[in-house]
């Protein structure tokens, strides 16, 4: 039996986000539906390579949903030990009295203006990672990597008010 893609989501949709609900309570409802979404989005890439196992297309969703939920829990594990790798570092900055007080202020500001995966992508290269080893981590192609290391270096720059000098980046 081939799998019928024009029944999978009205078929397995109310299932599949159960399913999700039920490991991401604690989660917004907004990305419990947008890993849903996703993983109808990978099954239907991947329909071709689906094989009926006599128990239809159920488990095969859930499988994947239950490994979208396992990456998207661990891209979240990373953001928050880089956030807290970043206020550690402000931190100590601070109690040794090192650096300008204000340019640590302003540096964590700008920090936390970045989206997450930006956050971490400049913060990584700043730790001396490559972008793609930092953006690899989130899943992040070498493209996205890049253009996420050059904004966040704009932003930083902009928002520091320091557009030629690297030294705080």
């Amino acid at each position: 039996m081939t799998l019928d893609v024009e029944r999978l989501l009205p078929d397995h949709w109310s299932g599949v986000y159960r399913y999700v609900h039920r490991r991401m309570q604690d989660i917004d409802l907004a990305v419990v539906e947008d890993l849903t979404a996703d993983t109808f989005l990978r099954a239907l890439r991947a329909a071709s390579s689906y094989r009926e196992r006599g128990d239809g297309p159920r488990n095969w969703l859930l499988t994947i949903a239950l490994r979208l939920v396992i990456d998207w829990r661990r891209r979240q594990a990373l953001l928050a030990m880089v956030d807290l790798r970043i206020v550690d570092y402000y931190r100590s900055q601070v109690d040794a009295g090192t650096g300008d007080h204000d340019m640590v202020i302003d540096l964590r500001d700008a920090l936390a203006a970045l989206p997450p995966e930006g956050r971490a992508v400049v913060w990584g290269q700043a730790e001396g990672w490559t972008q793609w080893e930092a953006g690899g981590s989130f899943g992040l192609s070498k493209t996205a990597s890049w253009r996420r290391y050059r904004s966040g270096l704009a932003v930083l720059r902009q928002r520091i008010g320091r557009r030629d000098d690297d030294r705080f980046v």
